[in-house]
């Protein structure tokens, strides 16, 4: 695990906020929590998204060099689509 994420597990620790167990394998520190930083970052950047923040601003703030390492962030797409597509009249009430 990389620096970032052992200093969120202690802080997550430290103030009471702990995750489920996701995996656990045999041996001390082969246990993965449900509560991640890398989660609170795709959290992040889909909630900026969906607020309507262009893609090139959250990519700096995500820290992502190229579009290829970012586009996996880009999961929340699909609610855009859609709360897009529940804008369109009720077909059934005009039927």
């Amino acid at each position: 695990m990389h620096a970032l994420g052992l200093a969120f597990n202690r802080i997550m620790k430290r103030v009471g906020v702990v995750g489920s167990v996701a995996w656990q394998g045999h041996g001390e520190g082969r246990t993965t929590s449900t509560l991640r930083f890398h989660r609170t970052r795709h959290y992040f950047v889909s909630q900026l998204s969906a607020g309507g923040v262009k893609r090139d601003i959250l990519q700096r703030l995500a820290g992502h060099n190229d579009s290829k390492t970012h586009a996996g962030y880009a999961k929340h797409e699909i609610e855009l689509q859609r709360a897009a597509v529940s804008t369109l009249p009720n077909i059934s009430a005009h039927g």
